[in-house]
């Protein structure tokens, strides 16, 4: 096959969309993507892309839209182009900018907010009589007892929620907790109720359903997270949940959701069930696992909407099926190595492939290793 097909990473700046690219590597396809102007390019991973530019504008300016179309204008003329989504910014930044979008850029589910947003969500769930923690808007906090946890309904191109208050969630024991959320929009934070879990009962789907609707999903457990539980995931492994791989086929089934996603679980402690806390309409940073086990969803995707699967047998592969001997089956993040003051050691995590990457790369990614290991320990968060 000579022909060589564009497929977009949305923004490019970090290590999930290195991995996105990094999986297309030695196909047919060509992952491209156009840099923000405030991403340095030398930090691009530029040798995985087949094209990687660098906007006049950042993100978040509307000049970023206008030279993302002629981008790809320029680069895609077969017609729309499958589109990889690698963090929250570029999922808001997807939702703001959709019809604008839509006529270049090919999502699987095009409309992601039912997903994004936590509150149409968190409905969804309802609707369906899923396990979920019960979940209301912060005006309706009144009458509702303390404890409950507080966090925004999406993330913005900001972040401002964790920027101001330092966490992904508040939990609000009293009326003075509140005062930690300065400027936030509360018209855009919910509540919910405190689902009790013990550190490492952390769960994730993953998976992807295609355009007829046939799913293929693997199942995680979050072993470690920084600097708690409800903190960042710093070490992940594969793990064999019949029931968690079941109830995350059917919320994309009946939710109708394509593409690749991220579900979240947590094992309460006291009935041993498990309950969805959060989904993802994107990549995600341990997608990487997948890859390191021989697992490419990316591949399956855009092979499906490229309608290039290889066999011609319409038939999803099953790909634990006979995967005795998996070539991973734990991912560490950075921060992980930090904490555990391993700085230097070089492990297959947040930059899969990297031994393979360009000198300059290495170098780059190592300085900025350095960066954030003075930072850690000049703070005293290691």
């Amino acid at each position: 096959m000579t022909e060589s097909l564009p497929v977009l990473v949305l923004f490019g700046e970090n290590a999930v969309s290195y991995n996105v690219a990094a999986a297309l590597r030695g196909s047919e396809y060509r992952p491209i993507c156009l840099l923000p102007a405030n991403v340095p390019k030398w930090l691009s991973f530029s040798n995985v892309y087949a094209v990687v530019e660098t906007s006049r504008f950042k993100s978040q300016e509307k000049g970023y839209v206008d030279d993302l179309l002629l981008f790809l204008e320029t680069h895609c003329e077969e017609g729309p182009t499958l589109t990889f989504l690698c963090n929250d910014k570029s999922a808001y930044f997807w939702i703001r900018n959709r019809s604008r979008l839509e006529p270049f850029c090919l999502l699987p589910t095009p409309d992601i907010s039912p997903f994004y947003d936590k509150r149409l969500f968190f409905k969804a769930l309802h609707d369906l009589e899923l396990n979920c923690a019960d979940t209301w808007s912060f005006a309706d906090r009144e009458d509702k007892p303390f404890p409950y946890l507080l966090k925004p309904a999406y993330k913005d191109e900001h972040n401002l929620f964790v920027k101001t208050v330092g966490a992904k969630v508040l939990l609000v024991h009293g009326k003075e907790d509140l005062e930690q959320l300065g400027n936030c929009n509360t018209e855009e934070l919910i509540c919910q109720s405190i689902l009790d879990f013990e550190s490492g009962q952390e769960y994730d789907w993953w998976g992807y359903r295609d355009p007829k609707g046939r799913i293929v999903s693997v199942t995680g457990r979050e072993i470690g997270k920084y600097p708690d539980k409800r903190g960042r995931v710093t070490h992940v492994e594969l793990v064999d949940e019949p029931e968690l791989k079941a109830i995350g086929d059917m919320i994309i089934d009946k939710l109708d959701y394509q593409g690749i996603a991220d579900i979240q679980f947590i094992r309460e402690r006291r009935t041993g069930r498990f309950f969805v806390i959060e989904m993802n309409p994107r990549m995600w940073c341990s997608h990487e696992l997948l890859l390191m086990a021989g697992i490419n969803l990316i591949r399956l995707c855009a092979d499906d909407y490229n309608n290039r699967l290889q066999d011609g047998t319409d038939k999803l592969p099953a790909y634990l099926d006979g995967l005795e001997t998996p070539r991973a089956t734990s991912w560490y993040s950075v921060l992980h190595n930090i904490r555990n003051f391993r700085f230097g050691r070089w492990q297959c995590n947040e930059h899969y492939g990297l031994k393979t990457d360009n000198f300059r790369t290495r170098c780059a990614v190592r300085a900025f290793y350095m960066l954030k290991f003075i930072y850690y320990l000049v703070t005293r968060r290691v």
